[in-house]
């Protein structure tokens, strides 16, 4: 596991967004949309070695890296798993997990993998 940054080192000012979901009139389906829950600045740091896991998309498909990063935060509370973050460079990261470091509601590490 990684330690958190310094407070100096969240450079980089991140989107959080957060599941919208609207029903279509008529048709009977629905529709996501997402919308911005929080801005915040965060550091992403890759893991080691991240894009040497492999998965499949689909059966035949060609095999893809996965990319994995920890993001830490200050911490926030009403940040879940069903949300997700959206960089600078615009890439975004689905929130697999989350750890409140040492169970003192300073420094929040979330588990990213890239969403292709």
């Amino acid at each position: 596991m990684s330690l958190p940054p310094t407070t100096g080192g969240l450079r980089e000012t991140v989107t959080i967004q957060t599941p919208t979901r609207s029903e279509d009139s008529g048709s009977g389906g629905a529709t996501e949309t997402w919308a911005t829950h929080a801005t915040v600045y965060m550091q992403i740091r890759p893991r080691p070695g991240s894009r040497s896991g492999i998965e499949a998309k689909s059966p035949g498909d060609a095999i893809y890296g996965r990319s994995e990063a920890d993001g830490w935060m200050r911490y926030l509370s009403t940040i879940t798993s069903k949300m997700r973050v959206v960089d600078s460079a615009g890439r975004t990261w689905r929130i697999d997990g989350m750890e409140d470091y040492r169970m003192l509601r300073q420094w929040l590490r979330l588990d990213l993998v890239a969403v292709e």
